[in-house]
Order: structure tokens, then sequence, then C-alpha cells
């Protein structure tokens, strides 16, 4: 990551605390489009290491439970390693 585990937890705080609303990037800019009134946060993840598992994805999922994801990964980490990342049940 380059933000640092604490960072990142200390910067989805703030937003949370300023009643940010967390969406994904296609919802996001759908709100943008209709000029939509409100603090809205979309959170990408660009480069889809391991560290989006072992740091970010933590974070999230404490912080912002509901907050729904895309993942991208590289291809020396498939679903079968880290299912509950991707969102599988297995």
């Amino acid at each position: 990551m380059n933000t640092q585990p604490h960072s990142f937890e200390r910067q989805i705080r703030w937003l949370k605390r300023r009643k940010a609303q967390f969406c994904t990037l296609s919802e996001l800019v759908g709100r943008m489009n209709r000029q939509e009134e409100g603090r809205f946060v979309a959170i990408t993840l660009d480069d889809g290491y391991v560290d989006n598992f072992t740091q970010a994805y933590r974070i999230i999922k404490t912080e912002l439970p509901e907050f729904r994801r895309t993942v991208s990964c590289c291809a020396p980490y498939p679903p079968r390693i880290a299912p509950d990342f991707f969102g599988l049940e297995m």
C-alpha cells in the first residue's frame, strides 16, 4: 500500500464522521452526472497486489461492513487462496 494501514484507517474513520456516503465508482459517476447533493466517496485499490487483502480489506471489512467491492487481482492470488476477500463462500 502507498498509504500506510493506520493512515488508511484514520482516513476512513474521518470520512465516516463527516457522513460521507461510500459507493461504487459507477454509482459515484452516476451521482455526479445527476448533480446529486452530498458527500460521496468511492474507494479504489488499483494495483491488485496481495496487500489489498492483507491490509486494506481488513480495514474496509471492519469499518465499512456493508461496503460493496469489486476486486481485481494479480494471477498468483486466485479466489481459492483468499475466498473471503472475493466475497465467495467455499
